[in-house]
């Protein structure tokens, strides 16, 4: 590159891509997702995966709810279709073997199309790891961490041949710190974070995003059930009263307010975010 130059200045710096088009949007219209294929997975579960499914489909976007529990899947995709007149169809899979998340994202692209945006949001398991069975430690690893691994390896080649494409990996701030009585699960979250620093390194100079989330403690309605039946749910309890101490804006967050961020950074307003796990914990400190 040479004074002299310009055109090649001009593409160093990437002038050439940047998309001004927004300099005249709205942010509110640079969050409409209509036409967006995503792809939610464990998008059936009470908590984050039906606020994820829900702030998608009110954003406009075509949703797969993909989830091991069939009829857990299709009552989330039966109401969130409802509730906001969006495509929002049912799939069911068992995310921790690598040939069913091969089989689940041909049967997503045949009824939707291809997919845009895919979310790996399984996960799970409290419990000290010195009491934990094999398992019990192949459990949480295969719904925290393989199914992550496994999910964005069947769904990144089509990505990388259409030169395009966002993954999304739910992370916990339980990634950041120790916790004794999660100590897998947040080990597992730990390897998620890597996981999305190092993909987005290798696959981001081909056009595809990988950005993360970490949320803190969501009280949705298992989180809710423990504070209910302290003594239905002790290992749960005890690392929850060991996270609250810690948030430092001073309460539990709802998962829609998780599913917010997840709209944010797959929407063209989140389109710079890349290579990193974005914080929905309320200031939650190590």
């Amino acid at each position: 590159m040479t004074r002299s130059d310009p055109a090649s200045r001009r593409a160093r710096f990437g002038l050439d891509k940047l998309p001004y088009w927004q300099q005249e949007r709205r942010v509110q219209d640079l969050l409409d997702l209509t036409g967006t294929r995503v792809a939610v997975t464990g998008g059936g579960g009470a908590n984050l995966g039906q606020a994820i499914v829900h702030r998608l489909a009110g954003a406009g976007a075509d949703v797969a709810v993909i989830d091991r529990d069939g009829p857990l899947a299709a009552g989330v995709a039966e109401a969130a279709a409802t509730r906001w007149g969006a495509r929002v169809h049912p799939f069911t899979a068992d995310l921790t073997r690598a040939t069913e998340c091969r089989r689940v994202v041909d049967e997503v692209r045949a009824e939707l199309g291809d997919i845009d945006v895919w979310v790996n949001n399984v996960g799970g398991g409290a419990g000290g790891f010195a009491a934990m069975t094999a398992e019990d430690i192949d459990r949480v690893v295969g719904t925290t961490f393989l199914c992550t691994l496994y999910g964005t390896h069947a769904v990144l080649p089509g990505m990388l041949e259409r030169g395009r494409g966002t993954i999304v990996n739910i992370s916990s701030e339980g990634g950041l710190m120790a916790n004794p009585h999660i100590t897998l699960y947040n080990s597992c979250k730990a390897g998620v974070d890597g996981f999305t620093r190092n993909l987005a390194a290798e696959v981001g100079p081909r056009g595809i995003r990988v950005v993360g989330v970490r949320p803190g403690m969501m009280l949705g309605e298992s989180l809710v059930a423990s504070l209910n039946d302290p003594e239905g749910y002790p290992d749960r309890l005890a690392s929850m009263s060991d996270a609250v101490d810690r948030i430092t804006v001073g309460r539990a967050c709802l998962p829609e307010e998780v599913a917010n961020m997840v709209v944010f950074l797959v929407s063209p307003a989140g389109e710079h975010v890349h290579g990193t796990s974005v914080s929905v914990g309320g200031g939650m400190s190590a």
